[in-house]
């Protein structure tokens, strides 16, 4: 109705004429009823065509929003994306994964909080937080979870250390040897103890801590050494410590903790395929 002919109207919507007249002739089948005349000079709306152009206006506008609020969902234009998770990550691990979104999606927004474990799974479960991302030991429970990776757990120590030729660290290694542990209530602490007993070793655990992170920059300034989370430990960031292989193999995951009653958005879904990315180059350079 706008161009008078369907050689117009294709030219609008960039297609073929064959194309338009093909779909104007099935849709007036469909209604039962012609909705332009056909003259030498091109198409002639009837009136029935202006009847119903106030309502074909109106849904041409709805399908226009429908396609905006779905091209915002794809592009996390939508809403501000909510990440939660445990302090650990939100310090080494996140911050990148953060950056490469805003590079890939540089419309969406993200908030990146951290807390802890139960404080994280609290936040997904109140819809406080969109998802919430832990690291667990093999007794932890947070609800439903999705798992994004696991890996076992490593000893630092400094580079000049008794123990630094060693290939790999095992309990009776440390017999004796000033250790920097998590504090006895984490699941982290408590799967290395587990380990020790095993081998009928104590350990000698004068300083304890919350977080890998702080573990670390305790051993790097020549206290003693730990067992502690692969992830935090990444090539470069604590240049005077070495890393060593710890056996008994005690596995550390990160798990991806999801509501049950809402599904994860695109947004989240995309951020979650760039946190696996970040996840795996992590180990690789760890292995290199």
């Amino acid at each position: 109705m706008e161009t008078g002919s369907t050689h117009g109207a294709a030219a609008a919507l960039h297609t073929t004429q064959p194309s338009v007249s093909k779909a104007l002739a099935a849709f007036e089948r469909q209604l039962g009823f012609a909705l332009f005349l056909r003259t030498g000079t091109g198409l002639k709306p009837t009136a029935d065509a202006y009847a119903l152009m106030a309502d074909a206006n109106r849904v041409n506008e709805e399908v226009f929003n429908f396609q905006k609020a779905a091209g915002a969902l794809r592009d996390g234009r939508s809403h501000q994306l909510t990440v939660q998770a445990s302090p650990t990550l939100t310090s080494i691990l996140l911050p990148e994964a953060v950056a490469r979104y805003k590079d890939r999606w540089s419309e969406g927004k993200i908030c990146l909080n951290a807390g802890g474990e139960h404080g994280v799974a609290n936040a997904v479960r109140n819809f406080a937080a969109d998802v919430g991302i832990v690291l667990s030991g093999p007794t932890d429970t947070y609800g439903h979870i999705r798992r994004l990776h696991s890996s076992p757990m490593v000893c630092v120590m400094p580079v000049n250390h008794p123990l630094a030729a060693l290939d790999v660290v095992r309990p009776p290694d440390l017999a004796g040897q000033k250790i920097v542990g998590y504090r006895h209530n984490l699941a982290l602490q408590r799967m290395i103890e587990c380990a020790f007993s095993e081998e009928y070793v104590q350990q000698d655990i004068d300083v304890t801590a919350n977080y890998t992170t702080t573990i670390c920059k305790i051993v790097e300034q020549g206290y003693g050494l730990a067992i502690v989370d692969p992830y935090s430990v990444r090539l470069g960031l604590y240049p005077g410590l070495l890393r060593k292989p710890f056996m008994p193999e005690c596995m550390v995951h990160v798990d991806l903790i999801v509501s049950e009653q809402r599904p994860a958005s695109v947004q989240a879904e995309q951020f979650l395929e760039i946190v696996q990315e970040c996840l795996l180059e992590t180990v690789k350079l760890q292995t290199q």
